[in-house]
């Protein structure tokens, strides 16, 4: 198996090595990122100089979307699919603004962005983070049902 230096998760934390999600997190103008990170995004800005605009509309569009499913469909329970490093806008803080008491449940298959997700959420018992991988739709939605389903009140 060849390793994407951009995706692979299996040989551990390496801040030299940059990581797409710090990279989209650098593109949004977070501050969790490395210089390998920043490289790299600076690299597609330069090749694609709406990269950041681009990035960030995406982020607008989840938070309309998050806004309508809660404040007008009345949607109380979230499985946010792919989440990458929590940054602003997050799909929990756009949910609970509206009602507190909201579920959101944060799944992304790499361990590092699932350990800063879980850490940054700890004071938060109704959002979670799971470490699941989308190709394994089984195991997300088994994680998700009982996180959400089950009442647990944990960090995943």
């Amino acid at each position: 198996m060849v390793a994407d230096s951009l995706t692979d998760t299996t040989a551990g934390f390496d801040p030299a090595v940059p990581h797409v999600a710090r990279v989209y997190h650098y593109l949004l103008g977070g501050k969790d990122n490395f210089a390998a990170d920043r490289a790299v995004g600076d690299q597609i800005i330069a090749s694609l100089p709406a990269a950041q605009i681009g990035a960030r509309a995406q982020r607008a569009v989840l938070a309309r979307v998050v806004h309508y499913l809660v404040a007008d469909a009345g949607v109380r329970q979230l499985l946010d699919i792919g989440s990458g490093l929590p940054t602003a806008q997050n799909t929990h803080q756009i949910a609970q603004a509206h009602n507190p008491a909201d579920s959101v449940v944060y799944i992304d298959r790499d361990p590092s962005v699932a350990a800063h997700g879980r850490a940054l959420l700890l004071d938060n018992d109704r959002t979670h983070f799971a470490a699941a991988d989308l190709t394994r739709p089984d195991d997300v939605l088994a994680d998700a049902r009982d996180i959400i389903y089950g009442g647990v009140a944990r960090k995943a």
